[in-house]
C-alpha cells in the first residue's frame, strides 16, 4: 500500500516534469523561455510547509518533516502565499517552483528503488530517472477572501542519514505578450528527519 502511493507520486512527478517523456540531459539542457524582468516587483510570495484542504484551507506544518523507514516516505506541500496589488488578475501569474534536490528513482519494470546518487541506480542495473522534489509550475488561485496561494507536492524519502534541500520559488507574469518576473524569489529550506 504505501510502496503504491510513492510509486504514483513519482509518476506524477515525472509526468509534470516531463522525464517520463525526455531523457534526463536533454531535459536539463534545453533551452527555457525568457523572461523579462518587471522594472518594479509588484507581487510578494512567501512559502510555508504545509497541506492545502479541497476546502481550500491551508494547513501550516514545520518545515521539519519526519520520515519514518516503515512509512518509506513522508508527502507534504509548499504553500506559495502571494500579495498582489490592487487591480492584478491571478488568472495572468503562475508560480515556478524548484528545488536544489535531484533524487534517483530506478525502476527494472516489477521493482523500484529511490538513490541519492545516479552512480548507484545504475550499479544495480535499473533504468533511472531523476526526480526533484517541489518542482512544478502552479497557478494562483484565491483559497479565502483576498489571499491567494499557489501549491507545489514535495516529500522527504527514508535515507541514510537526515538532509535536507532548498524550495525557491517566483512569480511570472504571462498577462502581455510576454513571460515576466513579478517578484523576488522566495525560499524555504525542508529538513528531512529519519526516525
Amino acid at each position: 500500500m504505501k510502496i503504491r502511493n510513492l510509486v504514483v507520486a513519482i509518476a506524477v512527478t515525472c509526468i509534470s516534469s516531463g522525464c517520463l517523456n525526455s531523457q534526463y540531459d536533454y531535459y536539463f539542457d534545453r533551452p527555457r523561455p525568457v523572461l523579462e524582468e518587471s522594472e518594479m516587483y509588484w507581487s510578494e510570495l512567501e512559502l510555508a510547509a504545509g497541506h492545502l484542504s479541497l476546502s481550500g484551507k491551508i494547513e501550516k506544518i514545520d518545515p521539519r518533516i519526519s520520515v519514518s523507514w516503515t512509512e518509506g516516505i513522508e508527502y507534504a506541500q509548499i504553500i506559495g502565499e502571494v500579495t498582489l496589488d490592487e487591480g492584478q488578475d491571478p488568472d495572468f501569474l503562475r508560480v515556478i517552483f524548484s528545488s536544489d534536490r535531484v533524487e534517483w528513482v530506478g525502476t527494472d519494470g516489477l521493482d523500484y528503488e529511490a538513490y541519492e546518487y545516479e552512480d548507484d541506480c545504475l550499479e544495480e542495473g535499473y533504468h533511472c530517472d531523476a526526480v526533484i522534489p517541489a518542482e512544478g509550475v502552479s497557478g494562483v488561485f484565491e483559497t479565502t477572501h483576498g489571499n491567494y496561494s499557489a501549491v507545489v507536492n514535495t516529500h522527504c524519502s527514508t535515507a541514510l542519514t537526515d538532509y535536507e534541500y532548498r524550495v525557491s520559488a517566483y512569480v511570472i507574469d504571462f498577462s502581455g505578450k510576454g513571460l515576466v518576473h513579478v517578484s523576488d524569489t522566495a525560499t524555504i529550506d525542508i529538513i528531512c528527519e529519519q526516525i
